[in-house]
């Protein structure tokens, strides 16, 4: 599979507002960016693009998204599942790179109008991340969503099937693994794929809290709207954090992955015109939990994603 590459720095942050980029000759520790091309005509393949970094092995993936979905159906997955059918296959958008900025995008469209674009934008602490989805079907849709799947699989560091222990969350207030969770997976009988409700939107949760050949939630509530990993040497860490305020973190250690949302169960609906836009961030930085804490403070805390009527385009 070929892929496009581009130089970036190193510390990973995803969020595409106005940042300023620095060049890679700025930070000795340098990354590259990697746009996944499209799959065969017909195939189903991932919409996302790969992480390096000097000193990492491997890649980290963010699968840029991994579902879409609106009031009309789903519009998007990126693997098959015979009861998720798509309403119509989408011609797959191939990732364009900016030689200035370092940046990697793409747009794509589907057959009813539904109209998604994804960017990722290096900056001199990380690489930012933006979604928009704009109806141009020519009615309202509603329940508009998209699942983004952070895929460690492929770094060696971070890469650890069925392990909960180097993955954290704030859970009252401290820097807390996930293995100390409970119910555990022993209890499960199962590997461990497990929702952290967030404190601030527990209450919302409602229906099942499992799946019993998949995810359960636990009995802990996290502080905060991020989840990380820290790697088998201890020394760094990888973290993913949205702007949408998630009801839940999540893991599924089968693959290993992180969620950190966007949440699936808010509701976002979109006018005729109108356009909604998430950011997100993903940090690769050395394992500070404090300073981790004060990045995604800084960036999240107190903002959210918004929807910009026809007018505002």
């Amino acid at each position: 599979m070929k892929l496009q590459k581009v130089a970036c720095p190193i510390i990973l942050l995803l969020m595409v507002s106005a940042m300023n980029a620095a060049p890679a000759d700025q930070n000795p520790m340098s990354v590259e960016l990697e746009g996944v091309e499209p799959p065969p005509p017909g195939q189903f393949g991932h919409l996302s693009f790969r992480i390096m970094a000097r000193g990492m092995q491997g890649y980290l993936e963010l699968r840029c998204p991994e579902t879409l979905r609106s009031s009309l159906g789903l519009h998007f997955i990126d693997h098959h599942r015979a009861d998720m059918p798509v309403l119509s296959p989408i011609d797959f958008p191939t990732w364009r790179k900016n030689g200035a900025t370092g940046a990697v995008s793409y747009t794509a469209r589907t057959r009813e109008g539904v109209v998604s674009a994804a960017r990722a934008i290096p900056a001199a602490d990380g690489v930012a991340v933006e979604y928009r989805v704009r109806n141009e079907t020519g009615k309202a849709i509603n329940n508009v969503a998209h699942q983004m799947c952070f895929v460690l699989t492929k770094a060696p560091q971070y890469g650890k099937k069925n392990d909960l222990t180097n993955i954290y969350t704030w859970i009252g207030g401290a820097f807390t693994s996930l293995s100390r969770t409970t119910p555990t997976p022993a209890q499960k009988g199962r590997h461990p794929w497990v929702m952290v409700p967030t404190a601030r939107n527990a209450a919302k949760i409602t229906g099942p809290r499992e799946n019993p050949d998949g995810w359960w939630m636990v009995d802990q509530m996290a502080d905060e709207g991020i989840i990380a990993r820290v790697s088998e040497d201890g020394r760094n860490l990888v973290a993913i954090a949205w702007d949408d305020d998630p009801w839940q973190v999540m893991s599924n250690t089968a693959i290993p992955c992180l969620h950190a949302g966007p949440t699936v169960g808010v509701t976002v609906n979109l006018a005729p015109g109108a356009e909604h836009t998430w950011r997100g961030k993903i940090y690769l930085l050395p394992n500070d939990p404090a300073a981790l804490r004060e990045h995604y403070r800084r960036d999240f805390v107190g903002k959210a994603s918004t929807i910009h009527p026809p007018s505002g385009r």
